[in-house]
């Protein structure tokens, strides 16, 4: 007879069933599920557009397992209905608890309607976990996915999820998550990108999220929104915003640690959006350790890698090389500890960017960095800055290598070397202050000096040396209009400098290539 639509197999409780006999094995060790493959097929054998809704069902199912099967042909084109290969769900209070080991989902596809259901598994008030499992070639039509959890707990381990059309990879609303020694590759720009977490508890480790897409306010490759958990040693290479909010990862009200993760050519979509991170909200906690951020954004844009709108982020011995801008923060506490930009390039601080924000920076270095149309290297506007034993060798900044708006900064054990700007440092409005601790300037010279104040800003330099080649004298060097003022005492500067202890005379900078 033909299959109706309302048609499963059901799985009993403590009943495994495996795939990849031949029938003459003695052991079930001596199976072969790639070469001889069982299929659990949802369509009629003689009408492949018959198909049943729901492949398998687990229903108040404890501790079964499906071990070398192919679930496939699972269809859901009438609205209202819901399509997938496998369906786990609590009956009479009892969760189910089912493992996936070394299946296959193809062939799935989902009605319009039906965004709430995992076309290859979804789990509900129950657990269930994937090894070594491959979902491939299947279609959710619109902002679906390929496994949902609701109020589960989900295993995703060294499984493969590629080329699922208009489809994530998994979704996950009030449940505990772990995905492991994965790749998600592939999830379509109709979708919520590779993975969408929401009020969850989560852990990826070991995996990569390669070439996603996404749009209705998600990331390329992962989106948390209040929820919790870890990233370690995983990679997003190519991912996309499309029209969403960031191209690998958007965290929203969440507290999340990324360890060792590499981000490389991800793209946020749109002018504004960050191509790598963007941090959404002021309860955000979100903590970088030794990530490293290649090629990602447009050179051209004035988006940024990472962005911190509201919330606090540090980042740890992280690496910014030759991409579209680099950290922008606004409403945010932004701390950057080590690590270091280079050969970034954008319409705008083609490093840092701090808005309304508190920004600390500790032993970081800056090199051949370049702004484009204004605000240098790193801009500070209406924020606070503090910028320590850091180093600046080489930038291109339009106006300034360091600009401070209406803001207040200190750079303090800082050298900046051979850059090319109208002036290295930059300080402007009636609100704004620097001052300058034990610092070392020894750019070329720009059109505005050194150091520049203007529109009654205040710059005081305390213990530095002040340096460039050629002619130039203190009044050369240090620049300030006629509201605004710059003092100093004990530094080094040619001509010298009125203030106490302030000495015109030659730096003795080492040469270690010269012998000195």
């Amino acid at each position: 007879p033909e299959p109706l639509f309302s048609d499963t197999l059901h799985l009993a409780s403590g009943v495994a069933v495996y795939g990849g006999f031949g029938g003459f094995e003695t052991r079930r060790e001596e199976r072969d599920a790639l070469l001889r493959p069982v299929v659990l097929h949802g369509a009629s054998e003689s009408d492949l557009a018959i198909r049943v809704s729901r492949v398998v069902t687990a229903l108040g199912t404890v501790d079964a397992t499906l071990d070398g099967l192919t679930v496939t042909s699972g269809d859901a084109t009438t609205e209202g209905t819901e399509s997938l290969g496998v369906w786990i769900e609590e009956a009479g209070g009892v969760p189910s608890r089912v493992d996936l080991v070394d299946c296959s989902f193809g062939g799935l596809r989902s009605f319009e309607g039906s965004a709430t259901t995992g076309v290859g598994v979804t789990v509900i008030r129950s657990s269930a976990r994937l090894s070594r499992c491959e979902l491939t070639g299947n279609s959710a039509w619109t902002a679906g996915t390929m496994v949902r959890a609701q109020d589960a707990t989900l295993i995703v381990e060294e499984t493969r999820f590629r080329d699922n059309a208009f489809a994530g990879a998994i979704e996950a609303t009030g449940s505990s998550v772990r995905v492991l020694d994965s790749t998600i590759e592939g999830s379509s720009f109709f979708s919520k990108g590779g993975v969408y977490l929401e009020g969850c508890g989560f852990e990826v480790d070991g995996s990569e999220f390669i070439l996603n897409r996404a749009r209705l306010g998600s990331a390329g490759g992962l989106t948390a929104k209040a929820s919790t958990g870890a990233i370690r040693r995983s990679a997003f290479r190519e991912n996309s915003g499309y029209d969403g909010q960031a191209g690998a990862l958007l965290l929203e009200e969440s507290v999340i640690d990324l360890e060792d993760c590499d981000f490389d050519q991800n793209w946020g979509g749109y002018p504004d959006r960050p191509s790598g991170l963007h941090v959404f909200g002021a309860t955000s906690l979100v903590t970088l350790t030794r990530c490293a951020f290649v090629d990602n954004g447009l050179q051209a844009w004035a988006a940024h890698v990472i962005q911190v709108s509201g919330g606090t982020a540090t980042l740890i011995e992280c690496t910014f090389d030759h991409n579209g801008g680099g950290l922008g923060c606004q409403d945010a506490r932004c701390t950057v500890s080590g690590g270091g930009f280079s050969g970034n390039t954008t319409e705008h601080a083609a490093a840092i960017s701090a808005r309304a924000s508190s920004l600390l920076v500790e032993g970081a270095y800056f090199t051949l960095n370049r702004s484009g149309l204004g605000n240098g290297v790193i801009d500070v506007y209406q924020a606070d800055a503090t910028i320590r034993r850091s180093w600046f060798e080489g930038n291109w900044g339009n106006p300034s290598n360091v600009v401070v708006w209406d803001a207040s900064a200190l750079i303090e054990s800082c050298g900046f070397w051979d850059g090319v700007a109208y002036s290295s440092v930059l300080v402007s409005g009636p609100e704004s202050s620097l001052v300058l601790r034990h610092v070392t300037m020894a750019n070329r010279l720009g059109a505005d000096g050194v150091v520049q104040a203007g529109d009654g800003a205040h710059v005081y330099l305390e213990g530095s040396i002040i340096w460039t080649l050629g002619d130039w004298t203190a009044v050369d060097l240090l620049q300030a209009d006629a509201t605004s003022s710059i003092s100093a005492s004990h530094i080094l500067i040619p001509g010298g400098f009125a203030g106490p202890g302030n000495l015109d005379a030659t730096p003795l900078f080492i040469d270690l290539a010269g012998g000195d």
